[in-house]
């Protein structure tokens, strides 16, 4: 393998990418803090998708299914993108392992050969979609928090022209002939 991928590798963020575990030997935790340890059914065949890093980057957060499981950085293999088509829901990875192999994410039991030309174009095109992907989930948090300010602001204006319409209609009860008779007759029973 070429020294700049490795260099990539000890380098880069995984932050939003795929990983494997390295061997079926790894500690794998059900804690950020990494006391609690937890058994994985099959841990070799599984890609992962990491949520998060933490710890300068030592330590990863990742998703299974429902779960988020947390490991070390050197225990996993980054598993660079391929192609990602969202409209088909398609993740074709790739990762080195003695030669290329590429991998569907929907079937991971799978990985075949693949022809490696320009490991440089690979690194490139692996950052051009984690970076589209990243992007996506930044305007989706973004569209989340605008979409519920703008949803709290119409509850308020709503509530405040409420308010405002109740006001009225007592002021106008208030100044009305049955009104003011109400009003004196509260006065006499006090």
């Amino acid at each position: 393998m070429e020294s700049s991928f490795k260099q990539f590798i000890s380098e880069t963020s995984y932050e939003g990418a795929y990983v494997r575990l390295k061997s079926g030997k790894v500690p794998i935790y059900q804690d950020e803090a990494m006391t609690i340890p937890f058994e994985l059914n099959d841990p070799t065949s599984k890609l992962y998708q990491v949520l998060y890093e933490y710890e300068q980057s030592t330590k990863l957060a990742l998703k299974q299914s429902e779960l988020e499981l947390y490991v070390n950085k050197n225990d996993v293999q980054l598993m660079l993108f391929l192609h990602v088509d969202s409209q088909l829901n398609e993740i074709h990875l790739a990762y080195f392992d003695q030669k290329w192999k590429q991998v569907y994410l929907e079937n991971q039991d799978e990985p075949f050969d693949y022809q490696v030309n320009d490991v440089g174009y690979l690194i490139a095109n692996h950052l051009n979609i984690l970076m589209a992907i990243q992007r996506k989930q930044q305007l989706n948090v973004v569209k989340k928090l605008l979409g519920d300010t703008i949803e709290k602001r119409q509850s308020i204006a709503q509530l405040m022209e409420q308010n405002n319409t109740l006001k009225d209609r007592y002021l106008k009860l208030r100044n009305s002939k049955l009104g003011k008779l109400q009003i004196k007759w509260w006065e006499r029973l006090k």
